[in-house]
């Protein structure tokens, strides 16, 4: 069989396939159809006369009895996967076909499978790419939650001075207060013992004068 490779190889296997039975090989070609010349499907001469048909000189009266009488479908064959037609030794039965044909679609699923593989890679990397941003984005987001907690302290701190100052001053008051309460009540006090004292002193006058 020839060196056939991808599409050319089945195409090849379908079409030698297409004539053949379950279990059925190859037929034999004629020797000059089994040396796979092409010119062996175009007219020759023979001792200086053109032979009939599109059979070469040299197989000419074994054409008769060649499995592949049909010389124009052989030469699409050949033309088609690019190569002459195999000889006796490499013809193939239908099971040896399909094999072939199993090859090229497992050949599909590895390069699928590859394909598969790639693609995981790369989503891979991408998770990896936004696991990254994301601690990145954390980091700075902590950052400057730290910058604004930080600023928060210091403006509660003045609000604390502030409300000390206020209760400072609300105690002064307090106290000033309290004091004048004092002043007061001591003066009360003394106007009322200055006042004790003129009523005794004018009883003493009474007496006195009762006397």
């Amino acid at each position: 069989m020839p060196r056939l490779e991808g599409l050319a190889k089945s195409q090849y296997m379908w079409k030698r396939a297409e004539i053949m039975q379950p279990g059925e090989r190859y037929p034999e070609p004629c020797l000059r159809c089994r040396a796979g010349k092409k010119e062996c499907v175009k007219a020759k001469t023979k001792d200086g006369k053109k032979t009939k048909g599109k059979s070469c000189a040299q197989c000419e009266s074994s054409h008769k009895g060649c499995s592949w009488h049909e010389k124009e479908e052989e030469e699409d064959v050949a033309g088609d996967v690019g190569g002459p037609i195999p000889d006796r030794e490499n013809d193939m039965t239908l099971r040896e076909v399909f094999d072939g044909i199993y090859e090229l679609f497992e050949d599909y699923q590895q390069s699928q499978a590859e394909y598969r593989t790639l693609q995981e890679d790369i989503l891979q990397e991408k998770r990896r790419t936004n696991e990254l941003l994301q601690a990145i984005g954390i980091a700075f987001g902590a950052e400057v939650a730290e910058s604004d907690s930080d600023k928060g302290e210091s403006e509660s701190e003045l609000e604390e001075v502030a409300q000390l100052k206020e209760l400072a001053k609300v105690r002064q008051e307090q106290r000033e207060l309290m004091r004048k309460a004092e002043e007061q009540e001591e003066e009360e006090e003394a106007e009322e013992a200055e006042e004790a004292e003129e009523e005794d002193e004018d009883e003493d006058e009474d007496e006195d004068e009762d006397r």
